[in-house]
């Protein structure tokens, strides 16, 4: 498993590229009331976890805006996004 700095630069570097891979996904914001949205993300999170090396699922994220996101806490204290890897 990657180290916390580690994985932080990783995120930020797949941002950049502004599109998902193999290996990276996003998912915008979900709400884990919503059946249909838990789906969403579990089928993304399986997916990644038949990888060979595993992948990076970012939750919060909005594909339209990739490139403008940064994973953390906003000002306000509360998550941009939530990395979840296999």
């Amino acid at each position: 498993m990657s180290e916390p700095n580690d994985l932080h630069e990783q995120v930020v570097q797949l941002l950049a590229l502004g599109h998902e891979s193999r290996s990276f996904e996003v998912k915008g914001p979900l709400s884990l009331t919503a059946k249909s949205h838990c789906a969403k993300a579990a089928r993304a999170v399986m997916a990644m976890g038949n990888l060979r090396d595993g992948g990076i699922v970012l939750i919060g994220v909005d594909e339209a805006q990739m490139t403008e996101m940064l994973p953390g806490l906003d000002d306000g204290g509360s998550r941009r996004g939530a990395t979840s890897t296999t």
